[in-house]
């Protein structure tokens, strides 16, 4: 069987950092602990910017508001799926302490040096490169 899924992420920006989150689970597995940008899987009837901002508040416990679309991007994971993919700058929109879901076991505000310290899922790590370039974040 096929599998097709849309995702959401969020590249939410604060003091030159940028905010990661290490994923320990989907759907009851375990997975190889890699790390991810808030966001997730869209849901029947909803929009990209619904489930996104429903994503990173259910993740987090943070509120973020979308800034504006930044890249659109296709990931196959397996033979069997495709995941097709929008990632968003965001920013939270009130003072927030990171509360993580069960889905996640660490998170970090990184610095553009910082990128290559971790293990990302799929293309996340140039994503990040190129975003910082384009924010002319140190």
């Amino acid at each position: 069987m096929k599998v097709f899924l849309a995702t959401a992420k969020a590249i939410i920006a604060v003091d030159n950092r940028v905010l990661i989150l290490k994923k320990v689970k989907a759907n009851g597995e375990k997975l190889d602990s890699k790390w991810d940008l808030p966001g997730g899987k869209v849901e029947f009837g909803e929009t990209l910017e619904e489930a996104l901002i429903r994503e990173v508040k259910e993740e987090t416990g943070c509120n973020a508001s979308i800034i504006k679309p930044y890249k659109f991007w296709t990931f196959y994971p397996s033979d069997n799926v495709q995941i097709v993919g929008t990632t968003f700058f965001c920013r939270l929109t009130d003072e927030c302490r990171i509360q993580l879901s069960e889905e996640h076991s660490e998170f970090a505000w990184i610095y553009q040096d910082e990128v290559d310290d971790y293990e990302f899922y799929g293309n996340i790590r140039n994503e990040l490169k190129e975003c910082f370039m384009n924010m002319n974040v140190n």
